[in-house]
Order: C-alpha cells, then structure tokens, then sequence
C-alpha cells in the first residue's frame, strides 16, 4: 500500500502531458473542498441558530413538568412533595396555576395566559435573565404584588408606567360555576395587580404569557392549594431522560411527567427533520461532484497506460495497479477535505469573533449576527461521506484499468 501511495501522489501533482488533465483534477478537487466547506458551514448556522433556540426554550420551560392526568388541577399531596424533596437529582420545585384571562389597561385590552408561580419559580426556570425591563423578576414585596408580562404584551397594551399604584393592570378570569348570570360582567372574576417588568424570549411566550403569584391566581380562580403542574429543576449535569423517567415510574400513572425535551416534541422533531434534510441535499451534491473525479481519474488512467504496462511487465499484480488509482482518488479526497475543514472553520470563527454577516431583521432580534457553532460530530461525519465517496469514484477507474491492461497483457 505504500507503493501505491508513492505512485498515487507522484501520479496527482506531476505535470500531465494533457493541460486539460490538469484542469479537469483541479476543477474536481475545488468542487469537493467548496462542498465540505459548505458543508460545515450550513451545519455551522444550523447549529447556531438550534442552539439559541434551545437556549431561548430553556430559559422558559423547566426541566420536568408534572400534571395531572385526568383533571386540569390537583393538589400535591404531602407524599409527592416529600418524594421531590428528597430525591438526590431535584434541586428545586415549583407550583405553578395556569389559566387563560383577559388584561385590561387604560381601557386596552389583551387576552393573555396568566401564569401564577410561587416564589421559587426563579430558581427554576431562567426567566431572570430575559428580563427587558425590570431590575429583577420580582412578583411580590411587603406591599404589592406584581406582573411580569411579555414584550408583545407590553406593545399591545401599551403599558408606560412600571411599578405605578395609580397605572395598575386588570385581570379579568372567568368565574368558576359560571354561565347562570344574565350580565356578561357578572360571569368574570376581576382583579388589579401593578406591572414589575417586561420580559423577551421568543415570540410565542411575549405575546402570550404574563406572571404573577401564585396567590393572585388562586384568589381568582377560588382555589386553595390547587396546582396546575409542578415545575422542577434538576441537579447540574443529570441525566434528563432517566431521571423523568424514575420520577414516572415513582408517582404512577395519576400523573404526566414530561422532560423539556417532551414539552416541545414538535420543536425538536423539526429541527432533526430539517437537520436530515440539510445533510440528504448536501451529500446528493457531493455525488454530483464526484463524477468529476470519476472523469479526472479515467483520464488519468489512459495517459498512464504506458506506466501500468510497464508495471504489469515488472511483475505488479492486478491488485497493485488497482490500489494505484484507489490511492490516486483517496488522496485527492483527503487534500481536498482538509483544505476545506480549514477553509470552514477559519470562516466559522471569524463570524464568532468578528461578526461578519450580521441578521437584517426589521424588528429587535435577539443576536445581531447570525448565530454559529461548531460541532466535532459534523466534521466526522462530513469526513466519512466524503472519503466514502472519494472511495466508490475511485473504484471504478481503478478497476477498469487494471483489468483493461491485464488483459492487453495477455493479448
């Protein structure tokens, strides 16, 4: 096999008889290095953008979510909190009431999903750091309770006063038992709560949710020690799945437990769909390209015809004359990916670190510049659908021409 390297290498860079040989090698091996570059860098932007997503959803969704399942409250029992209390992979538990409602201000109005949390909800999810305007997430002090509501909220209610007894914001919810009143009114539970902040995450949360204490719900919807769900975070650097998965099997079929990852099934499901797509066009143009390489390594093979017999004269075997050409086609793949790893990944950092594309967006974006990530697993698998096909365009011209002189040979 060293042989067939020496030939192989010898055979790609000496000057061809032919110009167009040249030509024909060069334009192969540019196309399969434009097409690991691209590779690299469409899976880059991929990544980027499936990382803040992600980073986004998490800032929003706990870690586990438990529910009810029949009924769309229950209260948890002293049983179920005692067992999340001391389960060694729990690091904080929530309660959470959730209900639809109608926000009235300075006579606007808005329908929104009021989410009343309790106090360690913070410590839950990573809402704190989403927060556009407002110091903190901050929900109740010694004197008021209080709103963080999102941005598309704020802009269609067009809140101006944070944190202003005389500006408060109603809360209109439907009464429990309701439907027998003949006034419309009379079938709504209302009440006022001040605005703390604003937050921004993504689009579907800012135009939908506002948060509250838990209390302020409870009071409206008449409930005691109701929950809709539990929200739990995890201990750092534990296993998501099996730990919902335990936590399921504990607390038995009364209950829906759902990681972050099944809280947003369709989301996901997207992205790996999208993600399969991106890798079935990309190799398909990487096919194309080989079938020049198909054509460069042919032409190279009727121009070392003379070689090969002599080869063959010397004794080669069939076998070696093959490995020639197979080494002739891998190398080219080798040289080529290479150059177009290095290619991809001085053009992926200067975008991280330099910003070269920024997002032309007309609204607020969270990230000025398209987002970019790189991920070992795509350069090996970028490696091996190359290399593969380096191999199969190779074999062909590889085969062709040690039996096509081997039998000129015997003739």
């Amino acid at each position: 096999m060293r042989l067939a390297l020496q030939f192989a290498r010898r055979y790609l860079f000496s000057r061809k008889s032919t110009n167009a040989i040249n030509v024909i090698t060069a334009v192969s091996m540019l196309g399969i290095t434009v097409c690991t570059a691209a590779f690299i860098l469409i899976l880059s932007v991929f990544n980027g953008f499936e990382g803040l997503v992600t980073k986004l959803y998490d800032s929003f969704y706990p870690d586990i979510r438990i529910e009810a399942t029949e009924g769309k409250v229950f209260v948890p029992d002293d049983s179920l909190q005692q067992y999340l209390a001391q389960h060694p992979d729990v690091r904080e538990v929530a309660e959470v009431v959730e209900e639809n409602g109608l926000l009235v201000y300075d006579g606007r109005q808005q329908p929104a999903t009021i989410k009343g949390v309790n106090t360690a909800f913070v410590d839950v999810t990573g809402l704190d750091t989403s927060m556009a305007y407002g110091d903190t997430f901050l929900l109740e002090d010694d004197t008021y309770q209080y709103a963080v509501i999102g941005s598309g909220i704020d802009q269609a209610l067009q809140v101006g006063q944070l944190k202003d007894p005389l500006h408060s914001l109603s809360v209109f919810m439907p009464r429990r038992g309701g439907g027998r009143s003949l006034i419309p009114l009379n079938e709504f539970e209302r009440d006022e709560i001040l605005v703390w902040g604003v937050f921004v995450i993504q689009d579907d949360f800012d135009n939908q949710y506002i948060f509250t204490p838990i209390d302020f719900v409870r009071n409206l919807l008449d409930y005691e020690e109701e929950v809709t769900a539990l929200e739990v975070a995890l201990q750092p650097n534990r296993p998501l799945a099996r730990t919902t998965q335990e936590i399921a099997r504990a607390l038995g079929p009364a209950y829906q437990v759902k990681s972050r990852y099944q809280q947003n099934a369709l989301l996901y499901q997207v992205m790996n769909a999208e993600r399969l797509v991106v890798y079935l066009i990309l190799t398909f143009v990487l096919v194309i390209v080989a079938f020049n390489m198909i054509g460069s390594l042919s032409m190279i093979v009727i121009e070392k015809k003379r070689d090969i017999s002599v080869l063959k004269a010397m004794g080669a075997t069939t076998r070696q004359v093959r490995q020639i050409f197979l080494a002739e086609g891998v190398l080219q793949s080798v040289i080529s990916l290479i150059i177009g790893f290095v290619l991809a990944t001085a053009l992926v950092l200067a975008q991280q670190y330099l910003g070269l594309i920024p997002i032309q967006s007309s609204g607020t974006f969270v990230v000025q510049y398209y987002p970019v990530a790189l991920n070992p697993w795509d350069y090996l698998f970028v490696a091996l659908i190359v290399l593969a096909l380096g191999f199969a365009a190779s074999w062909f011209p590889a085969v062709r021409a040690a039996r096509q002189y081997a039998l000129q040979d015997l003739s």
